[in-house]
């Protein structure tokens, strides 16, 4: 994980990475580790806490209470709105821990911009009965380039069997990166998924 410059980056890094507030005992870890002048105590920890929770430090998408966990899932649902989630499915022991950090904090900031209001709208005039992926697609296009998505990529599969596959959008992350798909339901009506 590469850290901020000072213990407000370190909290905020940590909370977006792990989905929700870390323990006192890890995050004291981290921030001893990081920043071994400090004078870290219950209190500090207890402060930035508070301020994670009443929105005084703003996560974008997340609070300040981690969400209940089950099976290496991971439920993040943006308090104001919560009609869209995102769900994490993940390794115990990731081979790539800081670029699962980035994913988690690209996901988070997708989920912000899904429940934003005006997104909302949009999302409910286009999800009718017969209609395409490509308006949801639509809707999201801006922002996923925001993030640096690219659209329709082609080649990503190139040394594979099925090198014709071409994800809706595509991102690199390090030695990785992260595929999005939008599909829209043809037969159900309100379904998509993201």
């Amino acid at each position: 994980m590469s850290h901020g410059k000072s213990i407000k980056d370190l909290v905020i890094e940590t909370c977006l990475g792990e989905g929700g507030f870390p323990s006192y005992e890890r995050l004291t870890s981290l921030v001893r580790a990081q920043f071994p002048a400090s004078r870290w105590q219950k209190t500090h920890y207890d402060w930035y806490k508070s301020r994670v929770k009443t929105g005084r430090i703003q996560l974008r998408g997340i609070s300040g209470q981690r969400k209940p966990e089950s099976d290496g899932e991971k439920v993040i649902q943006n308090s104001k709105t919560p009609k869209i989630e995102f769900r994490e499915l993940a390794k115990a022991n990731p081979v790539r821990p800081k670029e699962l950090c980035q994913v988690r904090a690209v996901a988070v900031e997708l989920l912000s911009f899904l429940n934003q209001t005006l997104t909302q709208q949009s999302l409910l005039e286009a999800d009718v009965v017969g209609a395409s992926s490509s308006t949801i697609q639509a809707i999201m296009l801006d922002e996923a380039h925001r993030l640096g998505f690219h659209s329709e990529r082609t080649g990503l599969f190139a040394s594979y069997a099925s090198r014709g596959i071409r994800p809706d959008y595509y991102r690199a992350i390090g030695q990785s990166g992260i595929l999005m798909e939008v599909e829209r339901g043809k037969i159900l009506a309100k379904t998509w998924i993201c």
